[in-house]
């Protein structure tokens, strides 16, 4: 169900920000990755029905995924960014996100070996992230 969710995820959001503006769908996205998030750690810990974390994962992955086409919209569109440099813009995009996806997972456990301080490290990289999104300007 989290495949599920990313790749609906991926599909939905730059639709929607065709209807909203991407700063607004970026922040919502990511504030939901970090509710979802914190939601996941929590059913983790108890003893809770599975379809509520199927639910909560689905989600969890709507959002996560979410953000990266609209990342990658906002770095194809930076000034600088041409008709004859996009094709690079956005396969230099696309190998560091694939490195950081394959990398993190296997990293992240070696570095926060104990299971709360990974949460917490994931977490702090999503807090980050909300932070960066909230407070950068983008020229139109």
């Amino acid at each position: 169900m989290l495949l599920y969710g990313c790749a609906l995820g991926a599909f939905i959001a730059p639709f929607a920000t065709k209807k909203i503006r991407i700063k607004t769908v970026s922040l919502v996205v990511l504030a939901g990755t970090l509710v979802f998030w914190v939601l996941l750690y929590a059913l983790f810990t108890v003893n809770i029905s599975w379809l509520l974390l199927v639910l909560v994962a689905f989600l969890f992955g709507f959002c996560l995924q979410a953000s990266w086409p609209l990342a990658l919209y906002c770095q194809e569109t930076e000034q600088g960014v041409s008709q004859a440099n996009i094709g690079v813009s956005a396969s230099l995009y696309i190998s560091v996100s694939n490195i950081g996806a394959a990398l993190l997972p296997v990293l992240f456990p070696l570095l926060f070996p104990a299971q709360l301080s990974t949460v917490v490290a994931v977490l702090a990289g999503l807090i980050i992230t909300f932070v960066l999104w909230a407070v950068i300007k983008r020229k139109p």
